[in-house]
């Protein structure tokens, strides 16, 4: 499951890639380890291309008290083994908690990058995930408006959704799950409510899954407090051997303005 991921790219970066124009840049100042709880950037309807700051971790409107709830299943209910070759029912239309988002509160993630780890250890062997090219992409993503009846507070929150297919770096380090990317020519049609369902669902699939890689980081990125972006260092090999140049690629990733000469001496050496 997704639980944990990052955006450390320049502010500048970010934008060129993802055609968007970021409005609260003083808030991404230490967008490192976002978890349940940590308020962070999505796209929504009707204006995608400037953010909006919900909370990560979804609370339903109807919900008597704050919840977190960060992951949606496509399933559902459904697969609970966690098959890649499930072919049945999206599920997650029938969840109380996620069937009218689903419907009409659909968002985009803006991501540089995930935290995973294997299906047994999990966050106790923590892997960087990213894509190949290393650049920002976006997770498919619910949210909700939920109201504090004790002091009138509107939480605006969202969930990623995930799925039952690993990609190439997930599978190698023995994890079911992916977060579901959505790929910049579907974005609009995610995002606009008049979509209709079944359309929107189509989306739901994974992207291709050999534009991944992933190397081992600290196991101390599991603390949801460590916000330190030296976390994110490799602590070993990549998934998928990268070269030298694109070591440098990979630090200037993460954020890590360094010499080249040094950036390729702390991956390789």
């Amino acid at each position: 499951m997704c639980g944990r991921y990052n955006i450390t790219k320049k502010i500048e970066t970010v934008e060129k890639e993802l055609s968007i124009r970021i409005i609260e840049k003083h808030l991404f100042d230490g967008l490192v380890n976002l978890g349940p709880g940590s308020m962070a950037p999505v796209l929504c309807y009707p204006d995608a291309t400037c953010e909006q700051w919900f909370q990560f971790g979804l609370t339903p409107h109807w919900a008597k008290k704050r919840m977190y709830v960060f992951n949606a299943r496509t399933e559902g209910d459904f697969n609970k083994e966690n098959s890649a070759a499930y072919r049945g029912a999206k599920g997650i239309i029938q969840k109380p908690m996620f069937r009218k988002p689903i419907r009409s509160q659909r968002c985009l993630v803006i991501a540089s990058s995930y935290i995973e780890g294997p299906s047994v250890a999990k966050l106790n062997e923590p892997y960087l995930v990213f894509k190949n090219d290393f650049s920002c992409f976006t997770f498919a993503g619910i949210y909700d408006q939920w109201v504090d009846v004790n002091t009138g507070e509107i939480v605006s929150s969202f969930a990623i959704i995930t799925t039952a297919a690993p990609n190439a770096a997930t599978k190698m380090i023995d994890h079911a799950r992916i977060p579901i990317v959505i790929a910049e020519a579907d974005r609009n049609i995610w995002l606009d409510p008049k979509t209709p369902l079944d359309e929107a669902l189509a989306l739901l699939r994974p992207q291709d899954t050999k534009q991944w890689n992933a190397f081992p980081i600290d196991k101390s990125i599991k603390n949801p407090r460590n916000k330190d972006l030296q976390t994110l260092r490799p602590t070993g090999e990549a998934i998928k051997k990268i070269t030298h140049i694109e070591a440098v690629e990979v630090l200037e990733l993460l954020g890590m303005g360094e010499t080249r000469a040094r950036q390729r001496r702390d991956l390789f050496d």
